[in-house]
C-alpha cells in the first residue's frame, strides 16, 4: 500500500517520429493511475516529459503536456474491469520483453479489428482526455502565438470555444509511410484541392522532415503540389513546412486549422489529431487496397464511426500510389500525382476555368457571334460594330476582337468546356428531369440570362413572348425541345436577394433595397417542377455584414421550400477592370500579370461604387456559407447547392467592357465592371452547360449498381 509514482521512460518522452504511440501510452498510464486512485490503489502517474531538457527548447508534443493531466469527468471504470485490463497489459509486456513497451496499446492497423474490443472500449474513454490535453499542449505551441498575432482568430477558453481558432485555414499532412521513412503516400493532387474550400486563405503543406531528407521525390512532391494549389487559388497563401512528426506546431495546425487533410502514413500520425479536434472538418485518406493489397490499408477503415462523429465526411477513401523505393520513381510519381479526375466523378467541375489560358480562335469566333439582335444595353457596342463592319470601317476585321477567344484547359484537358446549344441543353434537362432555369440576382446575372437567351432560343432579346415594360429586366420564357417538350427559362432583378412590401421598378427609378429587389419566392415556389437556379449578390452591397446576411438570409429562405431535387449554383462575383478603354486591350496571360496591371492603375470611380476590392472576401465568404450547409447536420434531404466559380477566367479578361474602345456611341458614361454581348459572359454559359452536365455524369454514375461502377 506504499504510494508509487511513475514516471515515464525518455524513450516515450522524446520520441520524434512516431507522435501516436507515444501519447497513447502517457494517455493511457494516466487514465489507469487515476482509475486505480477511485479504487484505492496507491499509484501515481507523471510523465515529467517537460523536465528531461530544461534548458533546450521543447521540441516535442509530449514535452509540453502538463505533468498532472487534466481528467475530465466520466464514468468510473469497473474495478474488475480495470484489473482484467492491466492484467492483459502486463502479460503483453512479458511476451514482448519490453518494460516501457510502444505498443502497450497495440497501436497499429489491427486496432480497430473485432478481436480488440477491448482497446475500443478503451479508446471511447480516453477520447476526452486526448481532446482536453491535446488542445492544452496546442495552445502553448508558437504557432498558436503567431497565429494569434496575424490575426487568424482569438483566444476563446478551451469550453465555450465555438469554431476552430484558424478560421479560413488548411492544414495538408504527408507523413512517412514507414519508420526509415523510405516511402510516403501519393496522393492525387486532384483530391486534395477538391476538400480544400476555395474559400481557404492560408495552406500549410505539412511534410515530415524524414521524407524531405530520404527521398528526393517528396520534397518534389511536396512542392509541386504547393505550385499547382497556387494555380488553382491565387489568392491563397501557400507555405511548404518539414517538421517532425511530434512536433508541438505541427501537432497544433492539425488541431487548430477549420481543414486538415491527411495523407496516410506510419504510426497514424493524424489519429490523435484527428481524435481531438472539437470543431471544423477532417478529410482522411487510406491506401488502395487495389493497388498495395489488405495487408498495406492504413487505419482510416477500422475507425468505429461515433469515434469521429465531427468528421464530415466521415471516412474520405481515394487512391494513393505506393512505391517501395522513389529512387528512380520520381516520372511515375509526377504522372501519378497530375492525374485527371475520372470521366465519370463529374469531378471536372471543381476545375474547369482555373488551369487555362485564353486563346485567339477565329473558328469559334464564327460560332460566337449571335444570330438574333440583342437590343439591350449588353448588346448596343455589338450593334454599333456591326453597322462600322457592313461600312467598311474595319477593314478585313469581321468580329469584335472580345468575341474571339476560347478558353483552353492546360492541367487537365479532359476537363474542357463543352460549349452550351440548343440541343444540348434540351438533352441535359431530359437527363436531369427538369423543367426550369431560374436566375435571381444583379445585373452580371442578368447578362449571364441574356447570353443563355441567345444561345438556346432564335428570338431577338427584347421581343420577349412576355410583356415587359422597357427597362423592365424580368423574363420568363418557354423553349421547347423537339422531344422532352417544354422547359422555362426566367430571370428576376433582386440586388440584395430580399423581399419587401416597396414599391420597385426601373422605369420609374423607384429602388426598393440599394437598387432593385423584385419579388421572386411566391414565382419560384409556385412550379414544384425540379429547377436549375443560379443566384448570386454583391455588386451593390457595399458593407460585408450586409452581403453576409444577403446570402445567409438567402440560403435560410432556399431550405425553408423544401426543394431537395432542385440544383443551386453560386455565381461568384467578378470585379471590373480600371482603364478598360484603352486601346488594344488582350486577356491577360495569367494571374499575375492581372495583378500587376491592377496594382499599376489609379483608381476607377466606379471601383467604389460597385465595392470592386470587397468581391474576394464576398465570394469567400458566400463559399464558406455553401461548404458549412453541405456539411452540416441534416434532418431532412436537401439539395445540391454548388459554386460556378466564374472568378478565376473572368479576371483574365480586361477587354470586352461596355466601355472598351469599341462602345456604342450612345454610351455616355464610363463602365468597365460589366461586358459586351457577346463576350466573355458568353464563357458562363458554357461553365453553366458544362457544370450541369458533369452534375447529371455523376448523378447516373451514382444510380448504377455497386458492381457496374467501374
Amino acid at each position: 500500500h506504499d504510494s508509487k509514482v511513475i514516471v515515464e521512460s525518455r524513450k516515450i518522452c522524446l520520441n520524434e517520429f512516431i507522435p501516436s504511440p507515444a501519447l497513447a501510452q502517457i494517455f493511457l498510464s494516466a487514465y489507469l493511475a487515476e482509475q486505480g486512485r477511485i479504487h484505492g490503489y496507491s499509484v501515481e502517474y507523471e510523465h515529467k516529459c517537460g523536465d528531461l531538457r530544461e534548458k533546450v527548447e521543447k521540441t516535442v508534443i509530449q514535452e509540453i503536456l502538463p505533468n498532472h493531466l487534466a481528467m475530465p469527468l466520466q464514468s468510473t471504470m469497473p474495478k474488475d474491469d480495470l484489473i482484467q485490463f492491466c492484467k492483459v497489459l502486463v502479460q503483453d509486456a512479458d511476451i514482448t520483453h519490453q518494460s516501457n513497451p510502444l505498443n502497450i496499446f497495440i497501436w497499429d492497423t489491427n486496432l480497430f479489428q473485432s478481436e480488440t474490443q477491448e482497446q475500443i472500449s478503451m479508446m471511447e474513454r480516453l477520447l476526452p482526455i486526448i481532446n482536453e490535453n491535446l488542445y492544452y499542449a496546442s495552445i502553448q505551441s508558437r504557432f498558436f502565438k503567431s497565429a494569434l498575432t496575424a490575426g487568424y482568430g482569438v483566444l476563446k477558453d478551451r469550453d465555450s470555444r465555438s469554431e476552430p481558432m484558424a478560421v479560413g485555414r488548411a492544414t495538408v499532412y504527408i507523413p512517412c509511410l514507414d519508420l526509415d521513412c523510405n516511402d510516403f503516400a501519393v496522393v492525387p493532387y486532384m483530391h486534395f484541392l477538391m476538400h480544400i474550400p476555395l474559400s481557404v486563405h492560408t495552406v500549410d503543406i505539412v511534410v515530415s522532415k524524414q521524407c524531405m531528407v530520404n527521398n528526393p521525390g517528396c520534397e518534389n512532391y511536396a512542392h509541386d503540389f504547393a505550385s499547382t494549389l497556387r494555380q488553382f487559388s491565387p489568392n491563397t497563401s501557400i507555405e511548404v513546412i518539414s517538421a517532425n512528426p511530434s512536433s508541438p506546431d505541427i501537432i497544433a495546425r492539425l488541431l487548430e486549422a477549420e481543414h486538415v487533410l491527411c495523407a496516410p502514413g506510419f504510426g497514424m500520425q493524424c489519429l490523435f489529431p484527428s481524435l481531438a479536434r472539437k470543431y471544423g472538418r477532417i478529410t482522411l485518406f487510406d491506401l488502395d487496397k487495389e493497388q498495395v493489397g489488405e495487408s498495406a490499408s492504413s487505419f482510416v477503415t477500422r475507425i468505429p464511426p461515433n469515434f469521429l462523429s465531427h468528421v464530415n465526411p466521415p471516412i474520405s477513401l481515394f487512391n494513393v500510389a505506393y512505391f517501395s523505393s522513389f529512387q528512380g520513381h520520381l516520372e511515375a510519381v509526377t504522372s501519378f500525382s497530375q492525374r485527371p479526375p475520372a470521366k465519370h466523378s463529374g469531378d471536372c467541375r471543381y476545375f474547369r476555368g482555373r488551369f487555362g489560358t485564353w486563346s485567339q480562335d477565329m473558328v469559334y469566333a464564327d460560332h460566337a457571334q449571335y444570330r438574333a439582335a440583342l437590343r439591350h444595353y449588353s448588346g448596343e457596342a455589338d450593334q454599333f460594330f456591326r453597322r462600322k463592319v457592313h461600312q467598311g470601317q474595319y477593314g478585313e476585321m469581321k468580329f469584335r476582337p472580345p468575341t474571339t477567344y476560347r478558353w483552353d484547359e492546360l492541367r487537365y484537358e479532359t476537363c474542357g468546356f463543352t460549349q452550351i446549344t440548343q440541343k444540348g441543353v434540351c438533352d441535359l434537362m431530359e437527363s436531369l428531369s427538369a423543367r426550369r432555369i431560374f436566375i435571381i440576382g444583379d445585373s452580371m446575372n442578368l447578362q449571364l440570362a441574356q447570353s443563355l437567351w441567345m444561345w438556346l432560343t432564335n428570338d431577338k432579346f427584347g421581343d420577349s413572348p412576355t410583356a415587359r415594360n422597357t427597362l423592365n429586366p424580368n423574363f420568363k420564357a418557354k423553349l421547347l425541345c423537339p422531344v422532352y417538350g417544354e422547359y422555362i427559362l426566367q430571370f428576376i432583378r433582386n440586388d440584395e436577394l430580399l423581399e419587401n412590401e416597396m414599391p420597385v421598378s426601373i422605369d420609374e427609378e423607384k429602388s426598393n433595397c440599394n437598387t432593385y429587389c423584385f419579388k421572386w419566392t411566391d414565382e419560384y415556389k409556385a412550379d414544384p417542377r425540379r429547377t436549375i437556379l443560379i443566384f448570386n449578390a454583391g455588386a451593390h452591397i457595399n458593407e460585408e455584414k450586409q452581403f453576409q446576411a444577403a446570402i445567409d438570409r438567402f440560403i435560410n429562405t432556399f431550405d425553408s421550400f423544401q426543394r431537395p431535387q432542385d440544383i443551386v449554383l453560386l455565381r461568384t462575383l467578378v470585379p471590373g477592370h480600371q482603364a478598360c478603354d484603352r486601346p488594344g486591350l488582350k486577356p491577360f496571360i495569367n494571374f499575375e500579370e492581372y495583378k500587376i496591371d491592377a496594382e499599376a492603375r489609379d483608381p476607377d470611380p466606379n471601383e467604389g461604387v460597385y465595392s470592386w476590392g470587397k468581391f474576394q472576401s464576398y465570394n469567400d465568404y458566400a463559399i464558406m456559407a455553401l461548404d458549412r450547409r453541405r456539411f452540416a447536420t441534416k434532418e431532412t434531404p436537401q439539395a445540391l447547392m454548388e459554386v460556378m466559380d466564374v472568378y478565376p477566367m473572368t479576371v483574365l479578361r480586361p477587354d470586352g467592357h461596355i466601355s472598351d474602345e469599341y462602345r456604342a456611341s450612345t454610351l455616355l458614361e464610363t463602365d468597365c465592371l460589366h461586358y459586351t454581348l457577346p463576350g466573355p459572359i458568353d464563357w458562363w454559359a458554357h461553365m453553366f452547360f458544362s457544370h450541369l452536365l458533369d452534375i447529371a455524369t455523376a448523378e447516373n454514375f451514382l444510380a448504377l449498381p455497386q458492381k457496374q461502377r467501374q
